[in-house]
């Protein structure tokens, strides 16, 4: 089949439906206007806003953008550290970084607070101070949330504070969070 280009546009390439319907809501938006005109400016502003409005709408809806590309994945986004914690990417005596509680949040005291002196000093972080997983890390999903249950920290997505919300949202393995979601 030959390329058709006309004014370096190449024919064959062009969303036709979406062509239609600009024209079409073109055609709409003037005539309309036109005929409440006679009966004032404002009506004809009004008219026009809204319906440039509700043209917009069901454009974007119909031909609007992209979709998400991960549709259908459940949690949708899980944060770098359980709730409230801080991630930081070096911490004294660790080759790589953690999530640290500089508030005080664990809920049975078991997950002990770091103080700034215990970061800006050069001794070593015990692993009470140090929650040992990450949004990066999460490839056992119970384990993640009996640990956040041990340390009395939630994490959204994946333990309330009662329960373990990822793992029975994903079934009994739930390892990579590839899983569709069970609504």
């Amino acid at each position: 089949m030959a390329k058709t280009v006309f004014l370096g546009i190449d024919l064959s390439t062009v969303n036709w439906a979406l062509v239609f319907y600009v024209l079409f809501s073109i055609v709409i938006v003037v005539a309309g206007s036109a005929k409440l005109y006679p009966m004032g400016v404002p009506r004809t502003v009004i008219f026009a806003v809204g319906s440039i409005m509700v043209f917009y709408f069901f454009q974007q809806r119909w031909f609007g953008g992209k979709k998400g590309s991960n549709n259908g994945l459940w949690p949708p986004h899980i944060n770098t550290c359980p709730d409230y914690l801080t991630y930081l990417p070096t911490l004294p005596g660790l080759t790589t970084g953690g999530c640290v509680d500089t508030l005080g949040v664990s809920s049975n005291g078991a997950f002990v607070r770091v103080k700034d002196t215990d970061l800006t000093g050069t001794t070593q972080l015990s692993s009470q101070k140090v929650f040992p997983y990450t949004s990066a890390n999460l490839s056992d999903i119970k384990a993640v949330c009996n640990a956040c249950q041990r340390s009395g920290l939630t994490w959204e997505g994946i333990y309330d504070g009662d329960k373990c919300v990822g793992s029975s949202s994903y079934g009994s393995d739930a390892s990579s969070g590839s899983e569709r979601c069970p609504v």
